[in-house]
């Protein structure tokens, strides 16, 4: 399996940040290969994603969130896949 880890930074204040990584709908915007994400419910989404000219989909949840802090998410059909996202202040 690969493993992907990457940082970014960004001069917003954490909740600015949580509110955009959970709008999951918004990813085929500015993710590359992301090409559909629909919220199912609050914690249930499910993804398409086109890589080497084949379409991926899978169901996805959320597994753990503290608001402005962290989210961690996984997948839970088709292809395997997880991942979280941290919040932390630039000093």
């Amino acid at each position: 399996m690969t493993t992907i880890e990457t940082s970014i930074m960004v001069n917003v204040p954490a909740r600015t940040a949580h509110d955009q990584w959970t709008q999951f709908e918004e990813f085929p915007k500015f993710m590359c290969g992301v090409t559909e994400v629909t919220k199912l419910d609050d914690m249930r989404s499910h993804w398409k994603f086109q890589v080497i000219g084949k379409l991926k989909e899978w169901g996805a949840e959320v597994i753990q969130q503290a608001p402005n802090e962290l989210i961690v998410w996984r997948s839970r059909t088709d292809a395997i896949n997880k991942g979280s996202w941290t919040y932390q202040r630039l000093h």
